[in-house]
């Protein structure tokens, strides 16, 4: 039966379904340990990596809680996802008391939205497979969500793309509902709507709502997230016992334990088994880095899969230079190229067998050339995607606003003046020294510190045509600071390419 000693004991067995929901996309077993966890990357943006100390820090601080709309893409009375009245990330609830957080399966949550007259239909919240099913499917989520918000409840029920569902928005909203956090909850307890006494270990991934699940053991349903839900909070509570009292539709206020949730994380982040056989990689080793002037970052193809060639590496600007270590070392071995030096990127002439692209492959001219010469020094030219010549693309990615901070810092400087910034950038000449003369004006860089003493000149260059979406415009084909304006179609595809 499910307790809170149980709850513990699954949430510790790396070969549990508990420790394989933590994937990036919702609804989907992360199958493998080296599969990405949804606390590595951020928030609104899947495809941006970040530290999970990030995650820990953001959610302890309940940083969201009160500013995100949990009821984001919610579906209209139409069926048409993220256009309902709810689905705007700037709406806020109009709740006339405090709110309570409700947790349960959906069936029982929309039970007691809607009060004992609800008739129970387990079909309601069965997998659909037409589209017909689909869009009726959307209308119900409308109503429950409407139902649940007219009912005075905080309720968990994310739907968009901009801010998409997984367990870690879920344990984030876990951790707001606990503290009394949520938007206008002000300390309201939690409403457990559906029974947690007696409940079976045996029911955990083997059902939908009230129907069989079927075979699909790499998915797991809204049922097994409710049971998750009971054993994140009777870890996260010192009073968590409780919460399988022989009750039903019990207020329960959790007393919050700091202490639980860094121990609770530390379990989830642990290394798991392979998920049902499912067949994995074999975690190998980091190779020992060999000794020199400046260290050298050697990687290498991990077992079973295919090493990469042709290899075109897509130099994002203000991303990391040093990053050409790591592909020469890679493609053309550890000792192809200087570390003493203090120029990078490092250099090599040749494919190196094939392992590069025979586009990037001849020494670039040296330092103080300019036009489409110097665009090759530094990598920065966009992949042509058609090219034979282009096999595996690489690229290392930065968050942008940090990206453009250390742009401007860079422009900032009068030396860069003379040798950054232009045609290898997509830039022309009259918005290259307009960009200049706005950083100069606007800030000061010291100490590796920028610091903004005008505000007018700083908007003005935030503004400025093309300074912004440089990744986005490289993956499609634009020069990083060209004179493009992306639409949100533009933005799509780019994600696409990236997946």
């Amino acid at each position: 039966m499910l307790n809170q000693a149980t709850c513990a004991r699954l949430l510790s067995d790396s070969t549990h379904l508990f420790r394989h929901m933590w994937g990036v996309k919702p609804w989907k077993v992360s199958q493998c340990d080296d599969d990405t966890k949804c606390w590595s990357v951020s928030r609104e943006a899947p495809f941006a990596r970040q530290p999970a100390s990030s995650y820990e820090s953001q959610t302890l601080l309940r940083s969201h809680c009160a500013s995100t709309n949990w009821l984001e893409g919610t579906p209209n009375q139409h069926g048409q996802r993220e256009r309902g009245v709810l689905a705007h990330r700037s709406y806020v609830s109009n709740f006339s008391r405090p709110a309570p957080a409700v947790v349960g399966t959906d069936l029982d949550i929309e039970t007691a939205c809607h009060g004992a007259s609800f008739v129970r239909n387990w079909s309601r919240f069965a997998p659909c497979k037409n589209t017909k099913c689909a869009n009726h499917r959307s209308v119900v989520l409308h109503r429950h969500a409407t139902s649940c918000v007219a009912s005075g409840y905080n309720l968990l029920f994310l739907h968009g793309r901009r801010l998409p569902y997984n367990l870690c928005r879920n344990l984030e909203w876990l951790v707001c509902a606990a503290t009394g956090s949520l938007p206008l909850q002000l300390g309201a307890p939690i409403r457990i709507a559906s029974p947690t006494h007696n409940l079976s270990t045996a029911l955990i991934g083997s059902r939908y709502g009230g129907l069989p699940k079927g075979q699909d053991v790499f998915k797991y349903t809204s049922d097994d997230v409710f049971w998750l839900e009971l054993c994140l909070l009777s870890q996260l509570c010192v009073n968590g016992g409780e919460l399988f009292a022989p009750t039903r539709g019990q207020q329960w206020r959790c007393e919050f334990s700091i202490r639980g949730f860094r121990d609770l994380l530390a379990t989830l982040r642990a290394p798991v088994a392979p998920y049902a056989n499912a067949k994995c990689r074999p975690r190998t080793p980091a190779p020992a880095p060999i000794v020199g002037h400046r260290q050298r970052a050697v990687w290498g193809a991990p077992p079973g899969r295919l090493p990469l060639r042709h290899i075109f590496w897509l130099h994002v600007p203000k991303t990391g230079s040093e990053f050409s270590f790591t592909i020469y070392a890679y493609a053309c071995g550890p000792s192809s190229f200087s570390v003493s030096r203090d120029d990078w990127p490092a250099m090599v002439d040749g494919d190196c067998g094939g392992n590069r692209s025979s586009l990037q492959a001849s020494l670039p001219p040296h330092r103080g050339v300019s036009g489409p010469a110097r665009e090759k020094y530094w990598f920065h030219r966009p992949p042509p995607w058609a090219s034979p010549d282009v096999g595996s693309v690489v690229m290392m990615m930065r968050r942008p606003n940090q990206r453009i901070l250390s742009s401007v810092t860079m422009l900032t400087s009068e030396s860069e003046k003379r040798r950054c910034c232009g045609l290898e950038w997509g830039w022309h000449q009259r918005a290259r020294l307009a960009a200049f003369q706005l950083a100069r004006d606007c800030c000061r860089a010291h100490n590796g510190s920028l610091h903004v003493i005008a505000l007018q000149p700083f908007s003005a260059l935030l503004r400025l045509e093309g300074f912004t979406s440089c990744q986005a415009k490289l993956l499609l084909g634009h020069g990083c600071l060209a004179p493009v304006t992306l639409r949100e179609s533009d933005i799509l595809r780019a994600e696409e390419i990236l997946r």
